[in-house]
């Protein structure tokens, strides 16, 4: 906000909206108008009567020892207020301050109560800024719930707050982690692209090239499955999860793929296809059921702080169960279909 006075009462009113959403504990804001301080209230007109302006009754209050400075705010170009820490028994007590004699240009000592308001009053202990302008920061904690869960409903809370004139923007983990899911997606999407035309150079065919990353979407319906069964949200160790279940199905299609065409120099396309599923299986049911019974432990959270990584196993258990399966199926059903077509055509 451009105006630092009403910050900490709007902090107060997002504290009690953010009260009831569950999960979150210790809701805390950065500053506050709990800070005691004297105000001076100068009589101007007095003040010139006895030949002072308000900054050489300033200059005679004992601030440590310092010479009183004033500062500007550039953004409104007005004089901002100057916070005097007094030094000695002026310090102590007001009605010291009140009797602090100040001296005229003609010799005289007036007390300070004659020529000014003398009063306390609450104010900031400091004031924090963000981009030339003033904030504020309410900061709580999150205990088991997931942080998008907790940011789904703070929002739904927010939106019953009057926030007119003020700008509010979410920080904090969520900020890394929205950064991080759309690097990682990024990354994931460039891998693809990369893989599938390494796969075409490699096989000289667009088609067997697709085939095996047809199978990778198909996968996700087993990982998909395996979040919902155990009751888990998508985040960073499930995108890593989808990494590790992509590249052992791609390696099984890729083994599949491979022995359909060693067997296709011999034999006719629907034996090359049973007879690559009946030599790889074996292998394949062993790579998948092997990595499964490896992160069983960890999908059961079976240590302290596995449950960090759990959702990453979810997805590898419940990917490979039925991304095994489909694989077997579809890429050798796939590869037979395009190579009968293109014999049909032949023909």
């Amino acid at each position: 906000a451009g105006d630092y006075r009403h910050l900490p009462e709007v902090a107060a009113k997002v504290r009690e909206a953010l009260a009831p959403v569950r999960g979150l504990t210790s809701i805390t804001q950065s500053w506050d108008s709990g800070f005691t301080e004297i105000a001076l209230d100068i009589d101007t007109n007095k003040a010139l009567s006895y030949g002072l302006t308000p900054a050489a009754i300033a200059q005679q209050i004992p601030i440590r020892g310092q010479v009183l400075a004033l500062s500007g705010n550039l953004a409104s170009m007005g004089t901002q207020y100057v916070r005097l820490y007094l030094k000695g028994r002026f310090g102590e007590d007001i009605h010291s301050l009140k009797s602090m004699l100040i001296q005229t240009p003609n010799g005289e000592e007036l007390p300070l109560l004659t020529l000014a308001k003398v009063g306390t009053q609450f104010t900031q202990p400091k004031i924090e800024r963000d981009q030339m302008l003033y904030s504020i920061d309410v900061s709580g904690y999150r205990a088991t719930r997931p942080v998008t869960h907790l940011t789904s409903d703070t929002e739904q809370a927010l939106q019953k707050v009057d926030l007119r004139g003020f700008t509010v923007s979410q920080e904090g983990d969520i900020v890394s982690l929205d950064d991080s899911f759309q690097r990682l997606i990024k990354a994931i999407g460039i891998g693809v692209l990369v893989l599938t035309l390494t796969l075409i150079v490699i096989y000289r065919s667009v088609k067997l090239g697709l085939v095996m990353i047809v199978v990778l979407p198909l996968s996700l319906i087993g990982a998909s499955w395996g979040m919902l069964i155990f009751d888990k949200p998508s985040c960073m160790p499930s995108l890593i999860g989808i990494l590790l279940l992509f590249g052992i199905i791609i390696k099984n299609a890729v083994l599949l793929v491979d022995f359909y065409q060693d067997f296709r120099r011999k034999e006719s396309p629907f034996d090359s296809a049973m007879e690559s599923v009946r030599v790889r299986f074996r292998p394949v049911m062993m790579t998948a059921f092997g990595t499964i019974a490896g992160m069983i432990p960890i999908a059961l959270e079976q240590a302290v702080g596995l449950e960090r990584l759990s959702p990453l196993a979810d997805v590898a258990v419940g990917g490979l169960i039925v991304g095994t399966l489909l694989t077997l199926i579809y890429v050798p059903m796939f590869a037979y279909g395009f190579d009968r077509a293109k014999k049909t055509k032949a023909e």
